[in-house]
């Protein structure tokens, strides 16, 4: 019986193939980020959440005066309080990349069996191997953490909204008594009054929208961090004191302060710094994840046992071989590192814009909040208000610059949180 040829395109094909098998996530090395009874298998364990009685949330800006809270929804309900720490620790904890990497890079760092010889390969030291794993299970839990505290930062936009909302409802319902009383007196109704009849549909249809908002936001961050007690109907309530920094963003500082935490450019650097004798097999290995073919040997022999580094160590002169892979390697840091700080640049940035928007929302609240006490004052002097419409077109306007600024802070909210998250500065 002929035996078949391993030809190159099939030896290759299966490297392909088990070339991912190297890779994977680590846990947090933080005990408060761990499972401890995660085998590998299980699930994440439910964090179950106290129940509460929802509070105004306070919106406190500094150098910026604002209404101070907003009230729960009284339709909605049971409410069980999250707040912003435990939003972050329970995303990182819930993380599966995370929590299948840190599987991953436990065994590596411990030995396994026979039977599972991936984390026994000679291309790398173990303890490479191991930190590779925990570096990419941080950052797999990091990313986590910034989606938890965005959809919390939603939540809590959805509750203040929908209070404003019925603020806005009550205004109208108002308004309306008043077009009623100036029917029984025979008066002529102004239109803009009259087409107050309309407004209440327009309030109610949004107000069904932002319910469900509330149902599907907090569902989805239920699903995303693991909240219990499940099997029974509740709502997350963002236990969050709202304050907003006024204070100018030094990106040049943002970015270095992102660069010295960030996990993947600490191992960066410590590869570009090894000088040990098995630099060549760690710098094979990382360049393999950038993509397979980095690792490959240059060689004369296209079938030679150096074509596949991962798996099979090589010989013969090595000094070529590093010296280009060197090269390589510094091509890619420093398009890495680079990359990275303009991610963190572009988020400080973009916090700074976010913080231009709540500014000139504030001012125009401010302007409305005037208005009204402008209104106030002449009416409680004796004079005649321009129109019976005059305050609750201005009460209606004010309510709208209150939303806006809502969405202002909102915004602001999730901005920082995608800074932090570039600068790994999220999990405590």
């Amino acid at each position: 019986m002929v035996k078949p040829r391993w030809n190159t395109a099939r030896f290759l094909f299966w490297g392909l193939v088990c070339l991912p098998s190297l890779l994977g996530c680590s846990v947090l090395t933080e005990p408060r980020f761990t499972d401890p009874g995660f085998q590998g298998r299980n699930p994440s364990e439910v964090k179950i959440l106290a129940e509460v009685e929802p509070q105004r949330m306070s919106l406190k800006l500094a150098q910026l005066r604002v209404p101070s809270a907003i009230s729960p929804s009284a339709k909605a309900g049971p409410f069980r309080g999250l707040s912003e720490t435990d939003c972050v620790v329970a995303a990182a904890n819930a993380s599966t990349s995370g929590r299948l990497l840190d599987a991953k890079a436990q065994e590596c760092s411990q030995g396994v069996p026979p039977s599972s010889p991936h984390c026994r390969n000679p291309a790398a030291p173990a303890d490479l191997r191991t930190e590779m794993l925990r570096v990419a299970a941080l950052e797999a839990r990091n990313r986590s953490a910034a989606g938890g505290l965005e959809l919390f930062y939603r939540l809590e936009l959805a509750h203040a909204q929908r209070e404003v909302l019925q603020d806005s409802l009550a205004t109208v319902a108002g308004a309306l008594e008043d077009r009623d009383r100036l029917l029984a007196q025979g008066m002529t109704i102004p239109v803009p009054l009259d087409e107050l009849r309309q407004q209440p549909f327009d309030l109610q249809f949004r107000l069904v929208e932002l319910d469900q908002a509330i149902a599907r936001l907090s569902n989805e961050l239920k699903d995303l961090l693991s909240l219990g007690p499940q099997g029974e109907p509740w709502l997350v309530w963002p236990l969050a004191e709202v304050r907003v920094d006024t204070h100018p963003i030094d990106v040049e500082a943002a970015v270095q302060i992102g660069l010295a935490r960030r996990p993947e450019v600490g191992l960066l650097r410590r590869l570009d710094s090894m000088q040990s004798s098995d630099t060549m097999r760690a710098l094979q290995l990382s360049l393999s994840m950038v993509n397979p073919l980095l690792g490959m040997s240059c060689g004369s022999s296209a079938l030679s046992h150096r074509t596949m580094p991962l798996f099979l160590h090589s010989r013969g002169n090595e000094s070529e071989d590093l010296a280009s892979l060197r090269c390589l390697w510094d091509i890619y840091r420093q398009a890495r590192e680079q990359e990275i700080a303009k991610e963190i640049s572009s988020a400080a940035l973009e916090v700074q814009a976010s913080l231009e928007q709540i500014i000139v929302a504030n001012g125009r609240l401010r302007y409305w909040e005037d208005r009204i006490g402008q209104i106030k004052a002449r009416e409680a002097g004796g004079a005649m208000a321009m129109s019976p419409l005059e305050q609750t077109q201005a009460e209606l306007r004010r309510l709208e610059a209150l939303a806006a600024l809502w969405k202002s802070i909102a915004d602001w909210q999730i901005a920082v949180a995608h800074l932090r998250r570039e600068q790994f500065c999220l999990m405590p």
